[in-house]
């Protein structure tokens, strides 16, 4: 995997917007079970069966990316191959 695959992000709008969703609640339960976790004091099981995730390790996964990089860091990164660009001819 190249260096340009790996560090490629949304535009920083995009990600500002996905940032203000997440802190809205709306269709995200990733930042809600992070915050149970880490400022409510809840287990991962008791955060897992609360929010209805049905992986402990997602919720586990979700809380390392927060302490790393905070709300930002979950929103998800796009994925697969960049679209291609038509020479001009």
């Amino acid at each position: 995997m190249s260096e340009a695959t790996r560090t490629r992000t949304h535009a920083p709008e995009v990600r500002q917007r996905a940032v203000e969703v997440l802190q809205e609640g709306v269709g995200h339960r990733a930042l809600a079970a992070v915050k149970d976790r880490l400022e409510n004091g809840l287990t991962v099981r008791e955060a897992m069966i609360k929010h209805k995730i049905p992986s402990e390790s997602s919720v586990k996964a979700w809380c390392r990316q927060y302490r790393d990089g905070g709300e930002a860091a979950l929103v998800d990164k796009p994925r697969g191959r960049k679209p291609r660009v038509k020479r001009a001819e």
